[in-house]
Parts: C-alpha cells; structure tokens; sequence
C-alpha cells in the first residue's frame, strides 16, 4: 500500500490521501509510473514529491538524450560497421551486460531493481559518459569511425527504451513513434 510521508497508511477515512488526478497534471503519468516502480513487490512505498520529481527529471532527459542522438543519426541508414571503434564495442558490451541484469530482474519480478539497472546506466554509463565522450566522432568524424558511433548511439538508445518502456511507457512510444 501507499504510505504518507510521516509514515501513515493512507485512508480515505483519516483524509491523508493524494488526490491521483492533481499528481498526473503536475507531473505526468510516467513520472508517477517510475516512483510506483521503485517499491518492490509487496512492500509499502512512502509517498515523497521529490521522487516524482525525480520521475519527470528521468522522462525529461530520456527525452533530451533521444533527440540529441535522433538530430545526430540523420543521414544513418541502420547499418552496422565493418569494425566497432573499441570504445563503442567496451560501451556496447556494457549495455548488453546491464540487459541481462535487467532481464533477470524483470524475471524475478524485482521491478524496483529493474528499474534502477536502467536508470542508472542511463544517467551514468549513457548520459554523463558515453554522449559526451562520442559528441566529436559524431560531429567531426567520418567513414567507419562516424559509422560505429552512430550505430552504437542507435542501438543503445533503442535497447534502452524497450528497456525501460514498461515503466514509463507514454514517453518511450511517443519517442519510438516520432523517430
């Protein structure tokens, strides 16, 4: 069940319930989607504001991540290089190793663990390091060298959307939909 912040089981009849309807207007359903994910199985979870704001934080850079790469795979046909940069094959095996992770957690319906294997590959492995790092291949670089940026940008991405597309699945389709 769902618990106040000062600890107490929410009931209609003590009125410490929080009304659904203004939580989806202020901060959308997947952001409320992410914090209900975050509880495991048959444990209470504590109503906290800043962990919806976490959630929108998440959807907002989900968003801002996926154009940045969609604006840089514009002229990429989906085709794999002839050879991997070892960057992008290091990266891609990480990816590939944090799906498993996820995989098996989704199996053991440890949702919250699930979750949080992709988040934080997102913001850490994705977001703060891998974007970063590849920016100057993907604007400057050419032949093979662009080619296995792009396609570790694309598949990456992709995996990670149908990754986390059980949580927050509004943003994730709008995103596969437009791109």
């Amino acid at each position: 069940g769902f618990v106040t912040m000062k600890g107490e089981k929410m009931s209609k009849s003590k009125g410490n319930v929080i009304d659904p309807s203004q939580v989806l207007s202020q901060y959308g359903a997947d952001a409320l989607r992410f914090w209900a994910a975050s509880s495991n199985l048959g444990e209470d979870v504590d109503y906290q504001e800043n962990e919806l704001a976490a959630g929108k934080r998440f959807v907002t850079k989900l968003l801002n991540a996926s154009n940045f790469v969609f604006m840089n795979l514009e002229n990429y046909k989906k085709e794999k290089p002839k050879q991997l940069q070892p960057l992008d094959k290091i990266f891609l095996d990480k990816l590939f190793e944090m799906v498993n992770n996820a995989t098996n957690s989704f199996s053991e319906y440890e949702y919250a663990k699930a979750k949080y294997e992709v988040e934080t590959f997102f913001w850490k492995m994705f977001c703060d390091n891998y974007l970063e790092i590849v920016k100057k291949r993907v604007y400057k670089g050419k032949g093979d060298e662009k080619l296995s940026a792009q396609y570790t940008l694309y598949v990456s991405l992709l995996t990670m959307l149908k990754l986390i597309s059980p949580i927050t699945p509004f943003i994730t389709e709008e995103i596969y939909q437009n791109h």
